[in-house]
């Protein structure tokens, strides 16, 4: 299998473990919206802003790292650098998971109080820490699995922590309903966390003992570099990560505290905040399912051409990158906002979420084309340029949140959502153009609109002539993005496969 087959069929595989990863991720939502209401949703999310940061303490970069090292020692053909790299990252990532573990278990009672202001949260911070070194480990065999380009053994790890922490959820809030209020179903939320988390680990660690016998031919030699190339990778984005990842958490710990200055109470600040964190914006990422798989594997592939020196290949290959977000994106972009208020009513069976999911619709393109753009500078070694401008992002979305939602409210927190998206757009694609020179055209970023506004326009012009526009039904909603998704598609590639003029060519050739 030559290296382009194998890179779409990884992709591929990624794709639709994404998209049912995403699905499953949506519906786990609306479960858990309807079960402990957008309070409960607001009350989660702090949980969760704290244990973000954990984990990013507990991998430290390492994920990245074991990626970059495993596909430069393939791209030089030697084994015994393969497992070498593999195990230094191990030791890494056991050392600061642990230490991140202990750490969250030992300060949870004083950040649930002082910092996150509710003390309902520190049995959940508690239980989760436990997950921390599992978390660490399997990022690790994820980055080689991903490096080695066998994407369906990390796709099944990834797979299974998912599905088995949301059944797991499901299970303990259902079976265990003993009336203990919104801290003990976030608990039960944490205990389906912690299991899914040692699911995956046990899965993932039998799928690389079995994959690492293909590295046992002893071939090539150890690299002595490795240990302080693992460091000099791992810890600039460590120490980045940390720095933003603080500031997001800070962020997310703000929020409700700057909506009761705006006048809200405490649950209705809770409330809001689960709402637009919780409800609108998973809706919102969902499609990126379909994009970000392919977008992963740009960093080893990047990676290896740059040891090569492939300049020209780097370029065709960010330009087509980026062609491909832009166009997916607005694609998107249009359905989301088209529909934002049948998902809303499908999803949460209220009205509330429509607007902002609408708002934040129109913020798709930026945001998808800026992972894109993400992950091809981290394919350059522009991962630190990457991760300053993440953090400036990350410093305007605290300024902005302490300034806008006291003053607006609820809609002042999607004014700093999009503040933070369209700086960090702008400044990523600025570094991205000064790393390399993809050939991007006009049509590449005007083309998708006027193709999507028909593609929408005819679908619902069909609807209204067959008398159905009016029927809500999900059935229903999902035919009509299904068809106006395949319209956009197909006015998309026509003018690139020249369809019109390779008929009447034909015709031509036949009557000759």
């Amino acid at each position: 299998m030559n290296a382009l087959k194998r890179f779409f069929l990884n992709a591929s595989i990624l794709t639709l473990t994404a998209l049912l990863m995403r699905t499953v991720s949506v519906s786990f939502n609306v479960f858990l919206s309807d079960r402990v209401g957008e309070e409960g949703m607001g009350l989660y999310s702090l949980v969760m802003s704290v244990y973000s940061f954990a984990v990013t303490l507990a991998c430290s970069g390492v994920g990245f790292a074991s990626t970059r090292l495993t596909a430069e020692a393939m791209g030089r053909g030697s084994d015994r650098a393969v497992r070498d790299a593999l195990w230094r990252c191990v030791w890494y990532s056991l050392s600061f998971g642990l230490a991140a573990s202990v750490l969250l278990y030992v300060s949870a009672p004083f950040l649930g109080t002082h910092f996150l202001g509710d003390v309902r949260t520190v049995p959940s911070l508690r239980l989760l820490a436990p997950a921390l070194p599992l978390l660490s480990l399997s990022s690790v065999f994820g980055g080689y699995f991903n490096a080695v380009r066998r994407s369906a053994r990390s796709a099944a790890s990834s797979l299974s922590e998912q599905l088995v922490c949301v059944l797991s959820t499901v299970l303990l809030l259902t079976l265990f309903d003993d009336g203990g209020g919104l801290e003990a179903s976030c608990l039960r939320v944490a205990a389906g966390v912690l299991i899914g988390e040692a699911v995956s680990f046990v899965l993932s660690f039998l799928l690389l003992l079995h994959d690492l016998r293909k590295h046992n031919t002893g071939r090539g030699g150890k690299d002595k570099n490795t240990g302080r190339r693992l460091f000099s990778i791992a810890l600039p984005l460590a120490f980045g990560s940390y720095v933003r990842m603080g500031l997001v958490s800070l962020e997310h710990t703000l929020i409700p505290k700057m909506l009761k200055k705006h006048g809200m109470s405490g649950e209705e600040a809770l409330a809001g905040y689960g709402l637009v964190h919780g409800m609108v914006l998973p809706v919102v990422l969902f499609p990126s399912a379909f994009l970000s798989s392919f977008t992963s594997l740009l960093i080893p592939e990047l990676a290896e051409r740059r040891m090569r020196g492939e300049t020209e290949s780097i370029n065709r290959i960010a330009a087509k990158a980026l062609r491909t977000s832009l166009f997916f994106s607005v694609g998107a972009s249009a359905l989301v906002y088209c529909f934002a208020y049948e998902l809303s009513i499908l999803l949460y069976s209220s009205p509330d979420a429509f607007p902002y999911i609408r708002a934040l619709a129109l913020l798709i393109p930026i945001m998808y084309t800026d992972t894109t753009t993400d992950c091809l500078l981290k394919g350059l070694d522009q991962q630190m340029s990457s991760m300053g401008i993440n953090i400036f992002d990350a410093l305007l979305s605290v300024a902005a949140v302490c300034i806008l939602p006291p003053a607006l409210g609820l809609e002042g927190y999607v004014i700093a959502i999009f503040a933070g998206e369209i700086v960090n757009f702008a400044l990523s694609l600025s570094r991205l153009l000064q790393a390399c020179t993809p050939a991007l055209g006009l049509r590449d970023f005007f083309a998708p609109i006027p193709a999507a506004s028909l593609a929408l326009c005819g679908v619902t012009i069909l609807f209204d002539r067959l008398g159905l526009t009016a029927f809500s039904s999900l059935p229903n909603v999902v035919l009509r993005m299904s068809l106006a998704a395949l319209l956009y598609l197909l006015l998309i590639l026509a003018p690139k496969y020249n369809f019109w003029a390779n008929k009447t060519a034909l015709k031509t050739d036949k009557a000759k």
